[in-house]
């Protein structure tokens, strides 16, 4: 692991953590608009990089940012990196092909300072990549509870796994699901059964921008999916069971779930319809590979999606 930063003892406003499979330069130009965004409130940005190239020189990526190394990891094991290096009263997480507007980071934090008692704020997710209706289909499968459309400080169970806001409390106890990493959902189901506010807000929000054709997508699918199931076979829970039993209907049930979604939200319905024979036959392949996941594991999948 290697460490790209300069020391300041300052405490930052934010801590933003980032996971990437790309790293430099491939994940430069949504970099930008992280640091202008954590910048712009004096915050620090936190990079954890699986992708094996050199870290970026100090001098180019700027003074508030730590660059982590880990080659080969996976997202949710890179982001067990990033937790613990944090040193902001609030912390996020994002995606490396999510933009952020310049003033993202004020938006969280004016947002922590109105909903004191929230422990968690989640941004909504705009799609980024409009002229496919495979890269639609893509959106919506993967992203059918945080589309835009929520209204402001929603309670939820859960606030999302793209792009997501804690005070520092919230994170306090957040544990691996075994060598897998962190998956945020289970953390905050569990804040969420304690008491603890989960919020969603469409006045934060995020710019997801994820293309590259129908076999990408389709391979982005299977191994995501395969590292869920994975995660789902090692922490046992009432509703992880209930997920299990419900796999061979899974495609009609998030079918349904995603026309529910985008009609109450009202977020590009012709979109929805046209790109529906993808989204069926995402939601298919993510069937199967959940069964693969249950049955035999992980296998290398933990590590071939970003």
């Amino acid at each position: 692991m290697s460490t790209t930063a300069a020391t300041n003892d300052v405490a930052p406003a934010l801590s933003l953590i980032v996971a990437t499979t790309h790293g430099w330069p491939d994940y430069r130009d949504v970099f930008l608009t992280h640091r202008a965004a954590v910048e712009a409130v004096g915050g620090e940005l936190i990079v954890a990089d699986s992708s094996g190239n050199p870290a970026p020189p100090a001098q180019e990526v700027g003074p508030a940012v730590t660059w982590l190394s880990a080659p080969g990891e996976g997202v949710f094991q890179l982001r067990a990196r990033g937790y613990p290096v944090a040193r902001a009263p609030i912390v996020a997480h994002t995606e490396d092909h999510c933009v952020l507007d310049p003033g993202w980071a004020k938006t969280a934090l004016e947002l922590h300072r109105q909903y004191p008692d929230a422990a968690v704020i989640g941004a909504v997710i705009e799609n980024g990549s409009k002229e496919q209706l495979n890269d639609w289909a893509n959106f919506f499968v993967g992203h059918v509870w945080d589309m835009p459309g929520v209204g402001e400080a929603r309670r939820v169970a859960s606030a999302g796994l793209t792009c997501v806001t804690y005070k520092r409390r919230a994170i306090e106890g957040m544990t691996t699901v075994g060598e897998l990493g962190v998956n945020e959902a289970y953390h905050q189901r569990l804040l969420t059964q304690r008491g603890e506010q989960v919020l969603m807000d469409d006045r934060l929000r995020c710019v997801h921008v994820q293309s590259g054709g129908v076999r990408r997508a389709v391979a982005r699918t299977w191994h995501s999916a395969r590292a869920g199931a994975a995660m789902r076979r090692e922490k046992i829970t009432a509703r992880s069971l209930l997920r299990i039993a419900l796999t061979p209907v899974l495609p009609i049930v998030y079918t349904g779930a995603i026309a529910r979604s985008v009609a109450q939200r009202r977020y590009y319905p012709g979109r929805a319809l046209a790109s529906a024979p993808y989204i069926v036959g995402f939601l298919g392949v993510r069937a199967v590979a959940e069964v693969v996941g249950y049955v035999a594991g992980v296998g290398d999948s933990a590590s071939r999606f970003d």
